[in-house]
């Protein structure tokens, strides 16, 4: 690539400040540039550049504001790249390369607005950098690592953006590519057009018959191919990291949905949010899930986030520390599918749950399966006695309905008393 033109920065002079409109990218050819983040009245350094790096580089996309700035630390020659530049060689390269470097500079400013959600708790209230703790340091610096390998990420998509035949890649693997860019494409505007929403399946208290609770199921009510169940797009979420917002999306939608049922029906009406595994990745996810709660629901009480042992194994100390935070918060603990995978009972000491939910395969074969019998009771008997209350799902019948009984379990789930409803439906259901 033959650099359109050279230019020197003097010790304290800016390349660009945050704010403005991105017109041009930089290679550092000699010297040294800091990039730093104007927050609360606070500069917050965080990279220090050197030769051969590039920096500006999200305008090699959109003409987008600034999200940092950029000073010169040491008398600096950088090679400028205009925009228009780099935009005329992405518009002769193949369709699927312009598209990918499009979803690099998506995750790119993800990547940013991460860091942002990382500073917004603890910069308001520091005098300076130092102040910050050593824990959300961590964070940060692990944070812009990623930020700055996708720097080199994006030269490279730049410098090969090339047009594509059959030599060079097999038209059965650009389907694909195309294909799953497609999807992520979409699942990006379904997330931005809050296209996914939430069906709710009622929980019953089995003492009174009467509903008390549900279950937070989402949905993508697609505007071509209708209502989707989450095997269709949850993978792709999970793959691609939109999970992180989904889940964020879900957690909203839900405490809403569970502040207007106790306003109008019962105050003690409880919601439960399923949490994915790659949920965990996000550093901010515990004081994100608080603020959602604390601003959205009627009271933390009421809200039960359903957590899997696949969880819980991946990861155990992490998944520790996190649900202590949510438990001294107020908010109820499930723990799902407990005994479906290689489960370890220290599982069911070492963390604070409030309920065992029994999973439906053992439910559904009760009836015909005395070891179902057998191993359903077993968890009553084990959850009542470490104090947690059992939920039962995929009741389907009456009989079943009445064998949970019979074991005490406290709470019922299942078709037998109603499928995953809109919350529109599931007021009038209540009514």
């Amino acid at each position: 690539m033959q650099p359109d033109f050279y230019q020197h920065f003097q010790p304290g002079e800016h390349l660009f400040k945050q704010g403005e409109i991105g017109d041009s990218a930089y290679i550092i050819e000699k010297g040294r540039i800091e990039i730093y983040i104007e927050k609360a009245e606070k500069n917050i350094t965080i990279a220090t550049l050197a030769e051969g790096e590039l920096l500006g580089e999200m305008a090699i996309i959109d003409e987008s504001p600034r999200n940092a700035s950029a000073v010169a630390l040491e008398p600096t020659d950088v090679i400028v790249i205009p925009l228009q530049h780099m935009q005329q060689k992405i518009e002769y390269s193949d369709p699927t390369v312009r598209f990918i470097l499009k979803v690099i500079m998506m995750r790119y400013r993800d990547i940013y607005a991460r860091l942002m959600h990382v500073l917004e708790g603890v910069v308001p209230n520091a005098s300076s950098y130092q102040a910050v703790s050593e824990t959300t340091s961590d964070k940060i610096k692990n944070i812009m690592q990623q930020y700055l390998e996708m720097q080199d990420r994006i030269l490279t998509a730049v410098n090969t953006a090339v047009p594509l035949n059959d030599n060079n890649l097999d038209q059965t693997d650009l389907s694909k590519t195309k294909r799953l860019l497609s999807i992520e494409k979409n699942l990006q505007r379904a997330l931005t057009e809050e296209q996914f929403v939430n069906y709710y399946q009622p929980i019953v208290d089995l003492r009174s018959g009467q509903i008390c609770g549900c279950e937070a199921l989402v949905r993508w009510q697609h505007p071509q191919q209708g209502l989707l169940t989450p095997e269709y797009f949850i993978p792709h979420c999970e793959n691609s990291g939109m999970i992180i917002d989904l889940g964020y999306l879900i957690t909203r939608q839900t405490c809403e949905f569970q502040q207007t049922v106790a306003d109008r029906f019962n105050p003690d009406f409880f919601a439960s949010i399923n949490l994915s595994i790659k949920q965990f990745d996000d550093e901010t996810l515990i004081p994100r899930l608080i603020d959602i709660v604390d601003e959205h629901a009627s009271a933390p009480a009421r809200i039960k986030f359903e957590i899997t042992e696949s969880l819980l194994m991946g990861n155990p100390e992490q998944a520790h520390t996190a649900l202590n935070e949510l438990k001294q918060h107020g908010v109820k603990l499930v723990i799902d599918d407990f005994g479906t995978g290689y489960s370890s009972l220290s599982y069911l000491h070492r963390f604070p749950f409030d309920f065992m939910k029994i999973d439906q395969s053992f439910v559904n074969t009760m009836l015909h399966n005395k070891k179902s019998k057998t191993i359903v009771k077993s968890l009553v008997d084990l959850g009542h006695n470490l104090g947690m209350q059992l939920i039962a799902e995929g009741i389907e019948s009456q009989y079943e309905e009445q064998l949970i009984k019979d074991y005490q379990v406290e709470l019922g789930q299942g078709y037998f008393y109603g499928t995953p409803l809109t919350a529109e439906q599931f007021q009038k259901l209540l009514k």
